[in-house]
């Protein structure tokens, strides 16, 4: 495995671990290549802790992404409040398989999923714990509501979703394909 402590733009396959907690003002990590592993190691992962649209781990549609796994962990939505809307924690466009799994994730900014994709073929969202310590509603500047979602899937197929806890969520899991396993509380 290869060690990290800085946020990174992650283009060669191989498994990346992290050797301690890591916190950025936006965006951590922009994936661009295949077959990579996020290893939190037990470590927390502190991402949008300055105003604007801010991701955890930001996957781009240039290249060949697929074999994405996020594991072990806590990231955390850094609260920069009223600036959250537009952010993700984990957010993919277009992906064939990919895996988020005994990830804690802790939301502080209204309007922030803690899970947002397009187009993904396959993979499992799976033993994760979602809290989001935002208002339940928010009214933007230009007269929208935000509201707090805890797991977006548009476009996808062959997604297992399972073994979830999605807290304070106004909408816990939206979808828009079928998706093979259901199986989450959400409060």
């Amino acid at each position: 495995s290869i060690d990290i402590n800085t946020c990174q733009i992650l283009s060669t396959p191989g498994t990346y671990r992290f050797t301690q907690d890591i916190t950025t003002p936006g965006t951590c990590f922009t994936i661009t290549g295949p077959n990579i592993v996020i290893d939190l190691n037990g470590k927390t992962l502190t991402y949008g802790t300055s105003p604007g649209i801010s991701h955890a781990i930001f996957e781009t549609t240039t290249s060949n992404t697929d074999g994405l796994v996020i594991k072990n962990g806590r990231i955390i939505q850094g609260g920069n409040d009223a600036f959250g809307y537009g952010s993700t924690t984990i957010d993919i466009y277009s992906m064939g398989y990919m895996e988020v799994t005994n990830l804690t994730i802790i939301i502080n900014s209204p309007g922030v999923p803690a899970f947002s994709s397009e187009y993904l073929g396959g993979g499992l969202f799976y033993g994760n714990h979602i809290i989001i310590n935002a208002q339940t509603y928010y009214q933007a500047s230009d007269g929208g509501v935000w509201t707090n979602d805890g797991l977006i899937f548009l476009r996808g197929l062959g997604f297992t979703v399972a073994n979830n806890i999605i807290e304070n969520s106004n909408i816990g899991i939206a979808i828009t394909s079928s998706f093979p396993g259901f199986n989450d509380n959400i409060r």
